[in-house]
């Protein structure tokens, strides 16, 4: 998420416009297991910018 105060620097926003599945509902269940793995002290994940 952007914040021009620097704000959310630690959140991350998902949308989705698809219809919910079996699919989609086990990549979910993958992405938690990802994002619950990581050790915050020595993982840092950095922005992305498109332009």
């Amino acid at each position: 998420m952007f914040s021009a105060s620097g704000n959310y620097q630690n959140c991350f926003r998902l949308n989705c416009g698809l219809l919910w599945s079996p699919k989609i509902d086990m990549a979910m269940k993958t992405l938690g297991e990802l994002i619950a793995n990581q050790d915050s002290d020595k993982t840092r994940l950095r922005p992305l910018f498109f332009a």
